[in-house]
């Protein structure tokens, strides 16, 4: 049986300078394929910080999340093609978790490939945080792209 791509799940980090690459990638993924696009920003889960909790109200969280809905679709906008079908969606880090949010929505609505952004971590920084694109291959229930920040020079 032939593997078929029919629904690509891209997860953006609005704030890194891997965005553009990442998501140029995806696309020609679901030109090749025919796929739906759906572009996921993993919202930070702001709640699950004590310190700021206490401080942010339900208007605050909901004007931040209308602002990256915002800039999700006018980043969509600007780059794919009116040949490819796309959507975006707003999802919650869990406790920090941003691979949680993608995998559980690639569980949930059945995604044929996850593509995510590498963040260039390393040493500590990697041990102490972890990466996410690790653990979204290690839990994700298909196929998972991974793509590369900088090309590494032999």
């Amino acid at each position: 049986m032939e593997w078929q791509i029919k629904k690509i799940l891209i997860g953006l980090d609005l704030d890194h300078d891997s965005k553009l690459k990442t998501l140029h990638k995806a696309i020609k993924m679901a030109e090749y394929s025919h796929a739906k696009l759906t572009v996921l920003y993993a919202c930070p889960d702001y709640l699950a910080n004590p310190m700021l909790g206490i401080f942010l109200t339900d208007e605050i969280l909901e004007k931040a999340q209308t602002q990256y809905q915002t800039q999700l679709e006018d980043l969509c906008k600007a780059n794919i093609p009116k040949s490819v079908e796309w959507e975006t969606a707003i999802g919650s880090c869990k406790g920090h978790k941003p691979y949680l949010c993608l995998t559980e929505k690639a569980k949930a609505e059945n995604f044929d490939l996850i593509v995510v952004g590498e963040h260039d971590r390393h040493g500590f920084d990697h041990i102490w945080l972890g990466s996410n694109a690790e653990k979204i291959m290690r839990y994700a229930p298909c196929t998972v792209m991974v793509v590369k920040n900088k090309e590494t020079e032999d």
